[in-house]
Parts: structure tokens; C-alpha cells; sequence
């Protein structure tokens, strides 16, 4: 999903302390948020101090918001799957096995339309030139839309590659959001592995960072089902090849854990995956997928969100203040209520990255 992220953070304070986690503030201010959601609406929440989590759960049945325990509810987690893609890739870069500015086609097998070249590091910024999908989805995604990636092949996708691929601007010059970028990254890391996408995130990323409820397909009937704006049930996505874009279920208990291990400087993958690769704006940066913004005397909200057809997410962390925050919920992409989940993620971000005023 293209990124719309309100940053709450830029006060003029010269310092910052950190207090022990009070949920009390996080919790009204999620309460005024989500109190106009629809029945069976349901979010998940982390906050991150150092190595403690704190979390808040809440679901709204027959009209009432309620109090939940539900840190190890699993959700879709949509875009957010794009910084497993790119920790992916830096793990990737630091075995030796591609080179950050190499070119995708050695690891695809096969050339791209009229011999194009694509890069490891463009298409992990979204600079690469790519629009948001492939042309040979969009038919099948409109005739289906509450399932768009349902029908997308390997042999569909890989056609694309080879038949139809365009690149609309320069590679790296324009930051340009990308489902299809994204997933090139992945899929081109499965074929040089020879591995599935289950097989390869599961022993590069999940087994590593101990997250054992994140999956690449997990139960459908052990989910979290997904609402639309109106509180009704809608299927769950299934992404195929375009998985690497936005395949990846979890919960608050397993992102939270990957948060705090970005809080490790000397952990290499992660510290490539999120450094720099191009400056979108003023202070607004990306690396490889995390979205980095830097606040003078305060330093850098590393973020990303996701949305799918039923659920919307977002994650923020301050390496910094070793401050986090994960939210996970059930509300659909579509809906009129899916904006404020980011506000949500940085405003609890806010709240437990206590500011010092000016004196």
C-alpha cells in the first residue's frame, strides 16, 4: 500500500527521558479513536521500552468497546511484509550472495522485456521506475477485488517479466511506491535459493528472530477474520507470487520482537535493511523498504504500514530511546476508519517517548 503516515513528532523539545510504560494515556487515546468502529472490529497493540512490552487489546461486540487479551491473535500484516523482503535482501547482501546494486535478471534466470536492468537496491527503495502492479493483474483483480491477487500465477507473473515489463522513469531518481518491485526482490531471492517462500523466510527470518506465529500461510480458521467498513466479514488475500509485497501474518507478540531487535546496532542485516538508500524529501528517507524519518535533536521514527482487504497495520520505533510501537487490526483498507491506525501507532509512539520541555 502506498505510504500515508502522519508524523506527530516534530515539537520543539531539546530532550527526551523515558518513564516506565503507562498504558493508562495509550489506552484513552485509543479509546477515542476506535469508539465510532463498527462491531467485530478488533486491535492489537505493543509498546516497546528497551526490552519490555506492554500490550492492549480491544474489541467492539454489540456496540461496546471491550478489553481483550489478544497479543498472540494472528492478522495480516499487508505491506508491513516489505521490510521482512527487505531484511531478506541485506541478509542476502552480507552472505555475499548478490550485491545491493546488482542486477536482478542473474538471479531471475531469464532476461527482462527488451533487456532491461533492474537493480537489487532501486527496487528496494522504489526507486526502480515500476508502477504499483503488473499490467496482467489488474483484469483479474477488478473481476475479483475482494480477492485481487487470487488468480495471479507464477506463469502470469513471470509473462510480465519477460513480455510486458515497462520502466516509467529512471531508476533511481523518483521514489515511485511499488507492489511489483517488492515482489521481483523475493521472488528473484526464491529462485537463486531454489527454495519456496515458506521455506525461505521461515529459515532466513522467522526462525532467526524467533517469530513462531509469523508464517507465510497460516490457518485461516485461527485467524482474526477480517472486517469491511461496515463490520462485515470479507475473505482473507492470498498473494502468490506477489507475496514479497504483502503475504506475511502475525501477531503484536512477534512484531514486537522484531522491533526490539533492531534496537541491536551490531546486527548487521538489520542495520543495513534500515539505513538510507534515498532521500524522498527534506528529513523523509528510505532504505531497504523501512521508511526513515529524521527529527533534529530527537533522531530518527523508523516506519511502515500495511493494509489489505480486511485489515489495516502499522509499525514505529525509535532506535534512539529503544521505543516502539506495533498495531494490528482487523479494519479493511477500503474503510473510512483505516487512516487512523496510524495515527494511532504514532500517537501511543508519542505518548511513551516522553518529551522534556524547553525551560
Amino acid at each position: 500500500m502506498k505510504i500515508v503516515f502522519v508524523l506527530f513528532f516534530v515539537f520543539s523539545f531539546k530532550l527526551c527521558y523515558l518513564q516506565e510504560i503507562n498504558v493508562e494515556r495509550p489506552i484513552d487515546l485509543v479509546e477515542s479513536k476506535i469508539d465510532s468502529f463498527p462491531d467485530n472490529f478488533q486491535i492489537s497493540i505493543a509498546l516497546i521500552k528497551n526490552d519490555k512490552v506492554s500490550y492492549i487489546g480491544f474489541q467492539k461486540i454489540n456496540g461496546k468497546l471491550k478489553q481483550i487479551s489478544n497479543h498472540d491473535s494472528i492478522f495480516e500484516i499487508g505491506s508491513i511484509t516489505k521490510v521482512f523482503t527487505g531484511t531478506l535482501l541485506a541478509n542476502m547482501v552480507n552472505k555475499g550472495k548478490i550485491k545491493l546494486n546488482g542486477k536482478v535478471h542473474k538471479q531471475l534466470g531469464f532476461k527482462l522485456f527488451k533487456n532491461k536492468k533492474l537493480r537489487y537496491i532501486h527496487l528496494a527503495n522504489h526507486t526502480a521506475g515500476l508502477y504499483r502492479l503488473p499490467s496482467n493483474i489488474l483484469d483479474l483483480a477488478n473481476n475479483n477485488p475482494e480477492k485481487p491477487y487470487d488468480q495471479y500465477t507464477d506463469s502470469l507473473f513471470e509473462y510480465h517479466l519477460r513480455n510486458e515489463l515497462q520502466i516509467k522513469n529512471k531508476p533511481g531518481t523518483i521514489h515511485e511506491y511499488s507492489n511489483l518491485g517488492s515482489s521481483i526482490i523475493g521472488y528473484a531471492i526464491s529462485k537463486m535459493e531454489n527454495k519456496s517462500y515458506s521455506e525461505l523466510y521461515q529459515e532466513e527470518i522467522f526462525k532467526k528472530y524467533h517469530l513462531n506465529d509469523t508464517k507465510c500461510h497460516s490457518n485461516r480458521v485461527e485467524m482474526v477474520r477480517g472486517i469491511n467498513h461496515d463490520g462485515e466479514f470479507v475473505p482473507n488475500w492470498d498473494f502468490g507470487p506477489m507475496f514479497p509485497c504483502g503475504g506475511i501474518t502475525s501477531n503484536t507478540k512477534d512484531l514486537a520482537k522484531f522491533l526490539i531487535a533492531h534496537f541491536d546496532s551490531t546486527n548487521l542485516d538489520l542495520k543495513l535493511a534500515c539505513s538510507p538508500t534515498f532521500k524522498i524529501n527534506g528529513n523523509f528517507k528510505i532504505g531497504l523498504s523501512w521508511h526513515i524519518f529524521n527529527i533534529p535533536k530527537l533522531g530518527k521514527i523508523i516506519f511502515h504500514n500495511g493494509a489489505t482487504g480486511g485489515y489495516r497495520s502499522c509499525t514505529a520505533f525509535m532506535p534512539k530511546f529503544k521505543t516502539g510501537v506495533v498495531v494490528l487490526s482487523n479494519i479493511s483498507a477500503y474503510s473510512a476508519y483505516a487512516a487512523e491506525i496510524d495515527g494511532i501507532c504514532t500517537g501511543i509512539l508519542k505518548i511513551i517517548t516522553k518529551p522534556l520541555k524547553n525551560n
